[in-house]
């Protein structure tokens, strides 16, 4: 079950992060500081009572940005991103964009399935590895 993020849903989410993206993962204190943005909306997939991903958006106009997803299964980081663009859509959102380690193959793959493409590279943005910067028109 997908369903929006709430607040008692952050320790089990920053658990989540810690596992997906070791030292670069977010503390709970950013996770409470980007849930309290105008603008930015998160869900969490759940199996059960256990959170099993999660994504997180942020729009501004006609732009968006995939801000985090994570999940330990295949399939949920899929659906929810599907959520994540179909919010978008809803909210008049033209452009989505998002950054990714340019050596996370699965989710290169996920992104381009969507419609994402890379549009440009940042050097030496995560420890070890470049960010590749894709964009969807919605």
């Amino acid at each position: 079950m997908i369903e929006r993020m709430r607040w008692m849903d952050i320790a089990p989410v920053t658990v989540l992060d810690e596992k997906s993206f070791g030292n670069q993962a977010w503390t709970e204190e950013f996770f409470w500081s980007q849930m309290a943005v105008p603008g930015n909306r998160f869900w969490v997939a759940r199996d059960g009572s256990q959170v099993v991903g999660y994504v997180g958006l942020s729009i501004s106009g006609p732009q968006g940005d995939i801000l985090t997803l994570a999940s330990d299964r295949r399939g949920v980081g899929s659906r929810l991103l599907d959520v994540a663009m179909d919010a978008a859509r809803e909210a008049g959102v033209e452009a989505l964009y998002l950054d990714v380690r340019d050596d996370n193959e699965r989710a290169i793959y996920l992104y381009a399935s969507r419609g994402f493409e890379e549009i440009n590279r940042r050097a030496g943005y995560y420890a070890g590895a470049d960010a590749l910067i894709m964009r969807s028109s919605l």
